[in-house]
């Protein structure tokens, strides 16, 4: 599966998969419980998430409090017993000591290969000393704190050595040009090709970070960012990848990071790996086996994790189906979870799907109404593992199993079950069908193969009455085989009547069937248990139906 990032919306509609009892570490955000203590060592910290997670995906986010001692060198963590990772600065550098402090809490994101600290919350009801000063990073750190002078005027300090050992780091005031690496500025430029002034204006690029506020309209694909003139340098996400559309929206500020070559969003909207992967909402203007849709923000390429709900309004599918979006000059195939190809019915008429692009094709997650007409319910598609619910010619509901290892599938027999196992089946005679059992009895359970036969346990008939009642025919008969007459071998169960049929209102009448003489097998043995009836043919009964359940075992005989 793609890693697919999630925000306060995405939280209400994209299903947490579980993989092997542990919660999938995508799926961890504001909304769920991402904060543990710490239970480690110092420099090896340990924490243990409330709800586990499965391994470390890119864009992960926790909050732990430090609980063993500040750190003294390089830092790791590892979460719910996974391999320890190394912790570093937000822009990726080595911790050297002091940076995690006892009894404050951090924020970490991974980004692949490390956790990144993205703040932290000094331990204490006031954070703040009483001069109210506030350091961010802590001995040796390259970031900047703010104190409190003699005049009580709030100035920036940059660190600048880190004193003897044991004694407090040397800080002097920050000159203007280090102020290149927390600069502000407004954007105007054009839709895509942003541009703002920086005050004091900057000559180059530094590496660190820019604040703005977009003044133009909202990307529709890649984007880039001139400030004072210079060169115009591409905005990407905070893994570094090309934005696609709707990331940096107009009137929205935004905390980029100049690593050197790119801006990076890391905080804003843009905060998400892909505004794309909020779940956005598609009708159908298509139509069947194409379907189509227009997405607001518009969107230029499909990206990989784009997630969205779309509501089928052309016909349901009858083949393999395609889903343009935008006008994208490709359609993309939408497929099963598994990536196999539709092949008609998946896709149904006002039905409302969960869909996520993984970079080839568009994965169906779900629909918000996984139960059909009938009732069945599938689970994993023709070609998935788990077990499929489906409802064959007869209204029998059946299970079905897969069959090799390459997935297929084919009914779930009576040799996969125990002995033990009760079954049933049931059928519903249309009155033709309960007029023409005399001369040929109607089939409930098919013939259970080589030295196995049928053993009923109990069997009901249920009269469904309609305007007229039927009339003639003879004492009903469940039986073994296909005998005419109903002169095969019976079930036993005790005697039923002809009036059990020809009633003139609805009823029910319920057999236990009797134990056989297994040393008289003759006319048992891989035989199939019907429906007949003595005497003569039943006639009438408009608009009558007769429900037929056998509760059975199959046992073998040799």
């Amino acid at each position: 599966m793609p890693v697919y990032s999630t925000g306060d919306d995405a939280a209400e509609h994209i299903p947490c998969l579980m993989e092997g009892g542990k919660i999938k570490s995508w799926c961890i955000d504001d909304n769920q419980p991402n904060y543990a203590l710490d239970t480690g060592a110092v420099n090896a910290y340990a924490i243990a998430l409330p709800v586990a997670i499965s391994g470390y995906d890119t864009g992960l986010t926790l909050r732990f409090k430090v609980v063993a001692a500040s750190n003294s060198t390089t830092a790791t963590i590892a979460v719910n017993g996974l391999a320890a990772k190394a912790i570093r600065t937000a822009a990726g550098g080595a911790l050297s000591g002091g940076e995690l402090v006892q009894g404050s809490v951090y924020t970490l994101t991974y980004d692949g290969t490390v956790f990144r600290m993205q703040s932290s919350v000094t331990g204490g009801a006031n954070p703040m000393s009483a001069l109210g000063d506030v350091t961010v990073g802590g001995a040796g750190g390259a970031l900047a704190r703010m104190a409190a002078q003699t005049a009580a005027v709030k100035e920036f300090m940059t660190e600048t050595g880190t004193g003897a050992a044991g004694a407090a780091p040397a800080w002097s005031l920050i000159e203007g040009t280090d102020l290149a690496a927390i600069a502000v500025g407004t954007s105007a430029g054009s839709v895509n090709a942003y541009t703002g002034i920086l005050a004091p204006a900057i000559t180059a690029y530094a590496v660190g970070l820019y604040v703005f506020t977009a003044g133009a309209a909202t990307n529709t694909g890649a984007a880039t960012l001139t400030l004072n003139s210079l060169a115009s340098k591409a905005i990407v996400t905070r893994d570094n990848a090309a934005l696609v559309g709707g990331e940096i929206v107009n009137g929205s500020t935004y905390v980029l990071w100049y690593d050197g070559t790119s801006f990076r969003i890391i905080g804003g909207l843009g905060l998400i790996r892909y505004a794309a992967e909020l779940p956005r909402y598609v009708t159908d203007t298509g139509a069947q086996n194409a379907y189509a849709g227009t997405l607001t923000p518009a969107i230029t390429a499909y990206p990989t994790g784009l997630t969205l709900a779309l509501t089928i309004v052309a016909a349901t599918n009858t083949t393999a189906a395609t889903l343009q979006l935008n006008s994208i000059a490709t359609p993309k195939a939408i497929v099963n979870n598994l990536g196999t190809a539709l092949a008609g019915g998946e896709l149904v008429q006002n039905k409302t799907y969960w869909l996520v692009y993984d970079g080839t094709s568009f994965r169906i997650l779900g629909e918000a109404n996984p139960m059909g007409a009938a009732g069945d319910m599938a689970y994993g598609g023709t070609a998935g593992k788990p077990t499929l619910l489906s409802a064959n010619a007869s209204a029998t509901k059946m299970f079905l199993q897969e069959t090799s290892s390459v997935p297929s599938w084919g009914a779930l027999i009576d040799a996969d079950l125990p002995s033990t196992t009760i079954q049933h089946a049931r059928v519903q005679m249309t009155a033709a069908q309960v007029n023409g059992m005399y001369a040929t009895p109607l089939q409930i359970i098919a013939a259970p193969g080589a030295n196995k036969m049928i053993q009923v346990h109990s069997f009901n008939l249920g009269l469904i009455y309609g305007s007229a009642a039927f009339a003639s025919g003879g004492i009903p008969v469940l039986q073994y085989d296909t005998t005419v007459n109903g002169a095969g071998t019976s079930v036993g169960g005790g005697a039923l009547l002809a009036a059990n049929i020809t009633a003139g209102a609805s009823a029910n009448t319920r057999r236990v069937a009797g134990e056989r003489d297994t040393t008289a097998l003759t006319g048992v043995v891989n035989k199939s248990v019907c429906l007949s009836n003595q005497t003569g043919a039943f006639t009438t009964g408009t608009g009558c139906a007769l429900d037929v359940d056998v509760f059975y075992s199959v046992i073998a005989t040799n």
